[in-house]
């Protein structure tokens, strides 16, 4: 089996495969081998790529917390955050500001239309759907794929923007 990363694994950086990277990954399905895909995008931004390339086995996304066959139907695995978990990130990316987006049914949500979400959807190939209430989402479920809040300051002796974990 090999399981393949999109982003900077499988893709270039204009987001496209390269016929020798088809190719390979046609011969290895040709000869046996069980070619799937293991990614932190969305579902329906993986699925595009998983027909270019023939794929017809369950594909690996959100980071792991599901697993779906390629008809996206029959889910494998599924792993969720609590709803109180879901709140309680809610309210500090709140109270620090900072942009927060949540995935639900293979839904892309953010609580505000801005450059990030707008960027994000952009580059994963999806669609995604403003709303405000996210702490009304986090009752029933959220898939979290990565959660890291950044600020960035601009040093006032250098000009130089420095960004720092919170």
């Amino acid at each position: 089996m090999i399981a393949i990363d999109m982003d900077d694994t499988l893709l270039t950086d204009t987001l496209t495969i390269t016929p020798g990277t088809a190719e390979a990954i046609k011969k290895a399905i040709d000869v046996g081998v069980l070619v799937t895909l293991a990614t932190g995008r969305m579902f329906p931004s993986a699925l595009p790529f998983a027909s270019q390339l023939g794929l017809n086995v369950p594909l690996i996304t959100y980071q792991g917390a599901i697993v779906k066959d390629i008809t996206g139907k029959n889910i494998m695995y599924e792993r969720f955050v609590p709803s109180d978990i879901s709140c309680r990130a809610i309210e500090i990316a709140r109270q620090k500001n900072v942009h927060i987006q949540v995935y639900q049914d293979d839904i892309l949500y953010s609580p505000e239309d801005n450059d990030k979400i707008r960027r994000y959807a952009n580059v994963a190939g999806v669609p995604y759907t403003i709303e405000p209430d996210l702490y009304r989402l986090a009752k029933r479920f959220f898939i979290w794929q990565k959660c890291l809040a950044l600020t960035v300051r601009k040093s006032s002796a250098s000009g130089i923007a420095i960004m720092t974990s919170i």
